[in-house]
């Protein structure tokens, strides 16, 4: 047992015992039973019990995140100031023109017109 689990036990177990002690003379046994055994419980529960390989505790804080967020999410574009942005100038690539005679037309419609097959017309 961890100093930490011996915290939780320590404490859950005194609670129970005080909260036992004091409410016995005031209520019958059963009732001051059912009033001090969930702080013991919740001793047990944080210092021994795991929920997938998590911590009760663990597992109780997302529980209650989960239950008191809103589950709808919008993403906001945030901008973080840590986080520089550095823009790269663009170059415009200038294509080369190529002089195209009247006579290449011809010979590129005639090849599209045949689909290739200019020996076969």
């Amino acid at each position: 047992m961890t100093m930490k689990q011996f915290v939780y036990v320590f404490v859950g177990g005194t609670t129970a015992y005080l909260l036992f002690g004091s409410l016995a003379k005031y209520f019958s046994m059963t009732t001051s039973l059912i009033f001090a055994s969930p702080p013991a419980l919740l001793g047990l529960a944080f210092a021994f019990l795991k929920i997938q390989d998590r911590t009760f505790g663990a597992f109780l804080l997302s529980f209650l995140m989960y239950s008191f967020k809103p589950k709808l999410y919008l993403w906001q574009r945030t901008l973080d100031p840590h986080l520089e942005i550095k823009r790269q100038k663009t170059r415009k690539m200038e294509i080369p023109r190529k002089k195209v005679d009247r006579s290449d037309l011809e010979k590129l419609a005639l090849l599209l017109d045949t689909r290739g097959n200019l020996g076969k017309r």
